[in-house]
């Protein structure tokens, strides 16, 4: 079976232990499972802020058969991609991807089909997204909607698989540390 290495340490990026336990009160426990669902200012269940929470707990280093990862995949799924949202897309698409799965076939259908349909494709607008009536897309523009759908179509050439250590190995092939326990490496 294939190690779990979190993205931060294979790349050495160095930062304050204690600054994870802070991390992990972020989460809404009311669903009885913590680390299912999220919110973005106070606990709750947010589809963009589940699917960026998710996608922190994986690159923190949660497996992906982790009961509440599997349970927050599922809500996802069942939500579908959103017509609206492209920050969500763009998490949620981090999340499935690297999960796979029964989830990532039908999500990345339904995502990316769609997204390549309403490109437009002509005039000075050629290659960019309308912003829609989200929070965030409206004052953010054009430019915002264009940056997170793409990002989110780019998620098979653009990240690393978090799950596969021939990925790692062949993405960071001098490790002179590699095998040591993360307090042993310099």
């Amino acid at each position: 079976m294939t190690e779990r290495r979190p993205s931060g340490r294979v790349a050495r990026v160095q930062g304050r232990p204690a600054a994870t336990p802070v991390y992990h009160a972020i989460p809404s426990e009311g669903d009885g499972l913590c680390g299912v669902n999220y919110g973005e200012i106070r606990p709750g269940k947010e589809p963009g802020a589940t699917a960026a929470g998710l996608l922190c707990r994986l690159l923190l280093g949660w497996k992906k058969d982790n009961p509440a990862i599997q349970r927050g995949v599922k809500y996802l799924s069942e939500l579908g991609p959103s017509k609206t949202d492209a920050a969500m897309d763009f998490f949620a698409t981090q999340v499935m991807r690297p999960v796979g799965g029964d989830a990532w076939t039908p999500w990345n259908r339904k995502l990316r089909d769609p997204l390549v349909q309403s490109q437009k494709g002509q005039g000075h607008e050629e290659g960019s997204w309308p912003p829609t009536d989200v929070a965030w897309s409206k004052p953010g523009g054009r430019l915002y909607q264009t940056v997170f759908n793409l990002a989110a179509l780019e998620v098979y050439y653009r990240y690393l698989a978090i799950y596969r250590e021939q990925d790692v190995d062949e993405a960071f092939p001098e490790q002179p540390d590699k095998g040591k326990p993360p307090e042993a490496r310099e």
